[in-house]
This record gives structure tokens, C-alpha cells and sequence, in this order.
């Protein structure tokens, strides 16, 4: 993803960090723009965009992709495009934060709009939690499912909570429910367009 950015904006110098005091310590720059790799506001942007404020002045900082209304369309277009052809359930990491909440409600909705009608959404943190999720499943009548990581990475979340071998994964309680689960690993940052989504973020937030 560092080479895209390279390419998109040559005439700035590119840096990965993973604090805003690591990263501006590296730029040593008046005119920083941080582009978080966030799926969407919660309590984590918040805090990096009140780091980003100790530096006023200096600092510029791009939205989480599914800020945009178009994005959350986009990446329902996406999901559906990948797995519509199967029921499937998409498991993001999840907050508290309302807000976040929200965007997963609504991105739910988009799938359906898309005609991804055996499309399901959780989280493994907040709502809908996997008992919601299973309820969901139970009523919906399928017996095999798709399980799909909603992150932007394959970490220790995708690894162990999604796909572990431990009987706390959901996999294993899918599969302890009754489902026949097929495993899909593919991220959201293994997809161009969405990658695509953080570099059209930062072009607008840089012009």
C-alpha cells in the first residue's frame, strides 16, 4: 500500500507509523497529512485525531473510508461482487462507539439494496454480537455460510476470533451450531478499489 501512496502523491515524502508521535517524529515536516487505515469512526480515530491536534497547525488528517456514503455503497457493491453468490457472513472487529454502530447498520442495509439477500453482518465487538448473528442465521433458514473477515488486516482478531482453532473462535461455534462454514481469508486491504477508497480520501483531504 506504500508504493500506491508513493505513486499518487510523488511529491511527498510517504511514512508508515503506527502512533501519530512516532509518525510526526519521523516527518519532520510542517505540513503533515496523517490518512489513518480505519474502516470507520469510533473511539480509536477519536483519539488519534486529538494527538493530531498537540501539532496545530502542521497536521491535516483524513477520514476513516466509510465516512463516505459512497464508500459504504461502494464496498457493498464490493462484497456482494465477491460473495454474492453464496450466503456469507462478513465479521468486522466492532466498537461501542454509536457512530460505528451506525455504519455497520447501514452497510447491512447496502448489501441487501445490492441484492446480497443471504448477506449477514457481525461484529466481535458491540452489536450485533455472534448470539444476534446466530439468531439471524437460525431464522434465515441456511445451513452453509461463507465466514469473511470485515478488517482491514489479517491480525491476531482474523487469526484466533474469527478463524481459530479454540472453541471461542466463531468458527468453531458455527460449526458447534450446526453450519457447514467455509473459511473465505481474503481482507479488506487485499482488494484494490478499496485501497483505492483511502487514496481518493487522501487526495481530497491533501488538494
Amino acid at each position: 500500500m506504500k508504493s500506491e501512496f508513493e505513486q499518487t502523491f510523488p511529491a511527498r515524502r510517504v511514512i508508515c507509523a503506527k502512533s501519530v508521535a512516532e509518525g510526526m517524529a519521523k516527518a519532520e515536516s510542517d505540513n503533515v497529512l496523517i490518512q489513518p487505515v480505519y474502516l470507520l469512526p469510533g473511539f480509536e480515530y477519536e483519539k488519534l485525531c486529538s494527538d493530531a491536534a498537540g501539532y496545530s497547525g502542521r497536521v491535516t488528517v483524513g477520514k476513516p473510508i466509510l465516512s463516505l456514503e459512497e464508500n459504504i455503497t461502494a464496498l457493498a457493491g464490493l462484497l456482494f461482487r465477491e460473495y454474492g453468490s453464496k450466503p456469507t457472513l462478513l465479521v468486522g472487529h466492532g466498537t461501542e462507539h454509536p457512530l460505528g454502530e451506525q455504519i455497520y447498520a447501514k452497510l447491512a442495509d447496502r448489501l441487501r439494496e445490492e441484492g446480497f439477500a443471504k448477506a449477514f453482518v457481525g461484529v466481535l465487538e458491540g452489536r450485533p454480537g455472534f448470539d444476534l448473528v446466530l439468531e439471524e442465521l437460525r431464522r434465515s433458514g441456511v445451513s452453509e455460510i461463507t465466514l469473511a473477515p470485515l478488517t482491514m488486516v489479517s491480525g491476531k482478531h482474523v487469526r484466533e476470533d474469527i478463524f481459530g482453532q479454540g472453541a471461542s473462535s466463531w468458527q468453531s461455534r458455527l460449526q458447534a451450531g450446526g453450519f457447514w462454514v467455509t473459511p473465505a481469508y481474503r481482507t479488506l486491504l487485499d482488494f484494490y478499489a478499496v485501497r483505492r477508497m483511502f487514496l481518493e480520501i487522501c487526495a481530497r483531504t491533501d488538494g
